[in-house]
């Protein structure tokens, strides 16, 4: 994997576990991992 997806899927993994398999904020992130990772 690139670095930024590597970062990315970091990012998911802590937050899954941060909120215990809710899909909205983990979702939310996501997009937000990858705007910035992008922009």
């Amino acid at each position: 994997m690139t670095p930024v997806l590597n970062k990315v899927y970091i990012i998911i993994v802590l937050n899954w576990n941060h909120h215990e398999g809710s899909f909205v904020d983990p979702l939310s992130r996501i997009l937000e991992g990858l705007t910035y990772g992008l922009a």
